[in-house]
This record gives structure tokens, C-alpha cells and sequence, in this order.
């Protein structure tokens, strides 16, 4: 028998669709930060294609980028835990809308934000590496004052940061 909407689904599409009617526009804003600074003097000096890597500073560049977090609706210390949204790319960071507002109104903080572009390959020599992309998402939530984090959702792409957040700075808590 096949599961319908009507069977397994229901419920869950109830929850998401009638939990909240915020908008994500309300807990959104840009952020400017410094990032890659720890990873390019190492891809100049021992990347095999590091030629790749020619219009890069040595200190990292400066981003901004949007984000939403549900902590931009109250004090952050009221959350008993944070989830962190990675899109994959060509995405924002609206395709965890239903993360949101199921969330919403819950001592659970919701952060995502937007994943750099493609602008940045041609301005700053960021190539959208799995590295480069983890050091991007350690960054962001450092200059968030995030310091833990009890769940990473990802799509498609966004594994590769996850992957390499997972693997190199540790975030979550009771990790070893």
C-alpha cells in the first residue's frame, strides 16, 4: 500500500504549515565578517593547485552575507539549543522556511545563512572548496558568538561544510 499525504504525511505537513504565520524577512539580516584567514596561507603553499588561489589575501576577506535566526526575535540565552542550516548551491537560506516555523515559539534556535556566491570565485579567489566552505560556516557562527551547536541540517551541496565542521572544529555539544 502506498503512503499518501493523507496517512504518514498529514501530520507533519498540519505541523508545518500551521505552527506559525511569521515571515523569515522578520528574523533576517546581513552580517559582515572576516573569513578564510586560517586556510589561504596554507592553500598558497601547499595546494596542488594553488594557482587557483592567486587573487586570494593572505588574510582572509571580508564577507557579508543575510542570514535568519529565530534568536533575532528574542534574547539568545532563551534557547536550550541551536540548529544550523547549510543550503546546498544556488540556495538561500528560505529553503529551511518550514525549519522556522516549525520551531518557532520553542526554546530551539534556528540559524541559517545564505552560502557565498559565486561573485566571490572572480573578487576574492574563493572557490567554493569543501574547506573553504567549512571555514566559512566556523566563521560565521564564531562572529554569531555560537559556540555549540546541537544539530546541522544540510541539503545537497551544503554536506561538503558540514562535513568538514563535523570533521575539524567542534561545535557540538558532549563531543569528544
Amino acid at each position: 500500500m502506498l503512503a499518501t499525504k493523507s496517512s504518514i504525511w498529514g501530520p507533519i505537513f498540519r505541523t508545518f504549515s500551521t505552527k506559525s504565520s511569521f515571515s523569515l524577512t522578520s528574523i533576517a539580516k546581513p552580517v559582515t565578517f572576516r573569513t578564510c584567514s586560517d586556510i589561504y596561507p596554507q592553500l598558497l603553499a601547499t595546494s596542488p593547485h594553488s594557482n587557483l588561489y592567486k587573487k586570494t589575501s593572505l588574510t582572509g576577506f571580508d564577507l557579508t552575507v543575510n542570514y535568519a535566526d529565530s534568536a533575532l526575535l528574542s534574547d539568545p540565552s532563551n534557547f536550550d539549543h541551536t540548529v544550523v542550516a547549510v543550503h546546498g548551491v544556488y540556495g538561500y537560506f528560505t529553503h529551511f522556511e518550514a525549519l522556522f516555523k516549525h520551531f518557532h515559539g520553542s526554546r530551539v534556535r534556528v540559524i541559517a545563512p545564505n552560502m557565498p556566491d559565486f561573485s566571490h570565485t572572480v573578487k576574492h579567489g574563493f572557490w567554493h572548496s569543501p574547506t573553504e566552505r567549512g571555514v566559512f560556516l566556523k566563521d560565521f557562527l564564531l562572529k554569531l558568538g555560537v559556540s555549540e551547536v546541537d544539530c546541522l541540517v544540510s541539503h545537497s551541496s551544503g554536506m561538503s561544510p558540514a562535513a568538514e565542521i563535523w570533521g575539524r572544529v567542534c561545535f557540538f555539544k558532549n563531543c569528544l
